[in-house]
């Protein structure tokens, strides 16, 4: 059985898109493949595609959902476009990795979700940590036993972000608890 092939289009050509398609490129998986980029600047596409070696680039997101070779798309807009973005991802019929926060509110999660189930795609929230390899470490031995029975857990992730724009802009979707 051969594996499925993910033809990728990056919507959104920011930093943290950067940061995906490094990871991606790095991890070196030969069913990844890094085929369009779109950015709501042509040029700036431009200058990503030339970066990543991503041979199709465009200057709306729109155009890239119409491309017949991208099967899943992962979003790294600013925080108050990715519903919008979820949603036209996902009636163009692809498959989508969106970074985080998926949505600002449930209500938007749940549209988000719904939208994704009726049209059969795959989606999930960019949770990165998720997938870290001590995370299967911590599973099994909570659920052998090994470490006791869990009563509290207590956990923090910080990065120093008070001096990115956007952070500190609420019209983005900014702030410490979305981020």
């Amino acid at each position: 059985m051969s594996e499925t092939v993910l033809n990728w289009g990056i919507v959104g050509c920011g930093l943290i898109s950067q940061d995906f398609c490094t990871a991606l490129r790095a991890a070196k998986m030969s069913n990844h493949v890094l085929k369009s980029c779109a950015a709501r600047s042509l040029e700036r596409s431009k200058q990503f595609s030339e970066r990543f070696e991503i041979p199709n680039y465009y200057g709306s997101y729109d155009e890239l959902f119409n491309d017949k070779t991208v099967n899943i798309v992962y979003i790294g807009t600013t925080n108050n476009t990715h519903k919008e973005v979820c949603l036209k991802a996902i009636s163009a019929g692809k498959n989508v990795l969106c970074e985080k926060p998926m949505t600002l509110n449930q209500q938007d999660q749940e549209e988000v979700f719904k939208a994704a189930k009726e049209k059969g795609v795959f989606f999930m929230e960019a949770l990165w940590t998720r997938f870290f390899p001590i995370m299967k470490k911590f599973k099994e031995q909570i659920s052998n036993g090994s470490i006791g029975d869990i009563r509290f857990i207590m956990s923090s992730f910080m990065l120093p972000i008070k001096s990115v724009d956007r952070i500190n802009m609420r019209e983005l979707g900014g702030g410490g608890l979305l981020e």
